[in-house]
């Protein structure tokens, strides 16, 4: 029955929040398990139930603002080509308005250089709402006060 599959993912969901307020982000191993269930994560963020999509972007912001820095380390593994920025193609208007605020979250919570070359290498694309949503993201890691590896943002745009 898709209505229990949709009812349990959305649960697990939140069960995934309660765990980051409720202190996981304080285990390394709780990051580890989020690199492992990264791809699992992309593909709720693109579900076409926007309600699954829009808890998946929730539950990827809550951790950033719980663990904050400490999310910086795996934070490229879910901003890359496979994870969220794939999601901004999908068309469908609220699925890619909750990806875009997510990734705007995390680079905001969990500022990565790491993140740089994986937005860098999307600009290449034809599509012009992506690009524009790329130099916003490439605009906020540049003014971001957290981030130390400025000069990497610039390179990557000479070598890119």
């Amino acid at each position: 029955n898709t209505e229990i599959a949709w009812g349990k993912r959305l649960n697990s969901l939140k069960r995934l929040q309660s765990l980051a307020v409720g202190g996981a982000c304080e285990y390394e191993i709780f990051f580890n398990l989020l690199v492992n269930i990264q791809p699992q994560l992309a593909i709720q963020a693109s579900d076409l139930r926007s309600q699954i999509a829009k808890e998946a972007c929730k539950t990827l912001v809550v951790i950033s603002e719980v663990a904050g820095v400490a999310f910086s380390h795996v934070v490229e593994k879910f901003i890359c080509k496979n994870g969220l920025l794939k999601v901004l193609n999908c068309g469908t208007k609220v699925i890619t308005d909750a990806v875009n605020q997510c990734i705007l979250h995390l680079i905001k919570n969990a500022p990565s250089a790491k993140v740089v070359p994986k937005v860098v290498e999307e600009m290449k694309s034809k599509n012009a709402n992506l690009r524009a949503k790329l130099s916003q993201y490439l605009s906020e890691m540049i003014h971001n006060d957290h981030m130390t590896h400025k000069e990497k943002i610039l390179d990557s745009f000479q070598h890119g």
